[in-house]
């Protein structure tokens, strides 16, 4: 289970030393950028790996997008393992429409947290704003959420995620982050039926259908962002809040993690 940086160092030499001694290899590719960094390489090394860590008898991918690309190298004995999350309810409850958005990830500018905090300050106080997150010095402080409407609400332990999504409305996650998958945070919010606002970048597209499960705007895009939770209403978001717990199905781990069972046992 590694990512791309094990990928390309270490990960050949291990795949060889499996190989002297006669182990089967189940290889699980972390993060969806896999492909892109390969892309990038010199047409003389890309063998190396197509011929080691890309022969292995299991491939794991999180997304379609590395799928596709490597099938149509040749590769085979590709399998989706997409990023998941244990299912938390078994069916919706009712719930009104309370405009309450929330931003659950790290607090950097690739995140889109910029451009939260602009749609804050142009929409009234009828709109709730929280975010939770690890800050990062280099880029942020506390003092960045003044003069606007989003409310910093500090870090969260992993178990406690769940807790504090659940009382929200809808996610917000515009990002361009460039190592971006699939956002666990966004995959969490379908397991208790809460839709995303997220950006039309990489394979995020995978996860949320525009106007479906959730919206995709363009990167780096305030206006949009606006523009999208203003036209949210509560007869919408009913459709959307239902077909974004349908959504679930394909990233519960009790299904998901099967797949990495059934490789280990060789069925």
């Amino acid at each position: 289970h590694t990512t791309w940086d094990f990928n390309f160092t270490v990960g050949p030499l291990l795949w060889l030393w499996a190989k002297i001694f006669n182990k089967r290899i189940i290889y699980h590719f972390f993060g969806g950028d896999f492909h892109t960094h390969f892309h990038k390489l010199p047409s003389f090394i890309k063998p190396i790996f197509l011929k080691t860590i890309l022969s292995s008898d299991v491939i794991f991918f999180e997304t379609k997008a590395c799928i596709k690309y490597f099938e149509n190298l040749g590769v085979k004995n590709i399998e989706w393992l997409p990023n998941a999350r244990k299912s938390e309810i078994h069916k919706l409850n009712d719930k009104i429409y309370s405009k309450k958005f929330v931003f659950i990830s790290r607090v950097i500018n690739e995140k889109g947290i910029n451009e939260i905090i602009e749609v804050s300050k142009l929409l009234d106080n009828s709109y709730v704003f929280d975010v939770y997150g690890p800050i990062d010095e280099r880029y942020f402080n506390k003092n960045n959420f003044h003069n606007s409407n989003v409310n910093y609400k500090g870090e969260l332990e992993p178990q406690e995620v769940s807790h504090i999504i659940k009382n929200y409305d809808l996610l917000l996650l515009p990002t361009y982050f460039s190592g971006e998958g699939y956002p666990g945070i966004v995959i969490e919010a379908l397991a208790f039926g809460i839709p995303s606002i997220t950006t039309n970048w990489i394979s995020i597209p995978e996860i949320i259908q525009n106007n479906y499960n959730g919206f995709l705007i363009e990167p780096k895009n305030a206006i949009q962002l606006k523009q999208i939770i203003e036209n949210i209403n509560d007869t919408n978001y009913q459709n959307l809040r239902f077909n974004a717990f349908k959504s679930f199905e394909n990233f519960d781990e009790n299904i998901v993690f099967k797949k990495i069972i059934k490789a280990y046992l060789n069925e």
